[in-house]
């Protein structure tokens, strides 16, 4: 019976190769954001858990803006200089079967910084507050920058192509 061995040079290749495909790849001018893109020295990725969503832009932000008219909105708020900061959108309801039942009516945009943001590519996360459960697309920045950042929203009805709310957020990291 043969036995085949491996040389060291062709393990450390392959590691390389493993850790070369973790890391963060820059963005694509033909490609949306998607996990693990760089803008800079920011760079996009998922929340694993509702314990990372501790640092939300609607803590700075009106999350209701444009709830009772399309807009569009322009609105400007700030923020300190954080670690991450998690700028998913999303709704609301009385339970997660609600959730279920009125999410797939809207379709979601999202920008950051002027770049259109694969939403399917970061997928949605379902948490449960106080005031229940809520479904919100899983975007985070991890080490937003000193300036002023944009992250505009448009939403719509998915029957009519309807806009339902249209918010661009100009946010200042102090």
């Amino acid at each position: 019976m043969k036995h085949r061995t491996i040389s060291l040079g062709c393990l450390i290749l392959m590691a390389l190769l493993l850790v070369g495909c973790a890391r963060s790849v820059a963005l694509d001018s033909n490609e949306g954001i998607k996990p693990r893109t760089t803008l800079g020295e920011m760079t996009m990725r998922k929340a694993p858990n509702q314990d990372e969503m501790a640092l939300t832009m609607w803590d700075y932000c009106d999350p209701l803006a444009g709830e009772t008219e399309p807009g569009p909105f322009a609105l400007e708020c700030s923020t300190p200089q954080l670690p991450q900061l998690f700028i998913g959108n999303g709704i609301f309801a009385g339970s997660t079967e609600e959730l279920d039942l009125y999410w797939p009516t809207m379709t979601w945009e999202l920008e950051f910084d002027g770049h259109p943001v694969d939403l399917p590519a970061f997928g949605t996360i379902d948490v449960t507050w106080q005031e229940g459960p809520f479904r919100f697309w899983n975007v985070v920045v991890e080490a937003p920058t000193a300036g002023k950042h944009t992250v505009r929203y448009v939403i719509r009805d998915v029957e009519n192509t309807e806009v339902l709310r249209e918010v661009t957020y100009t946010i200042t990291v102090q």
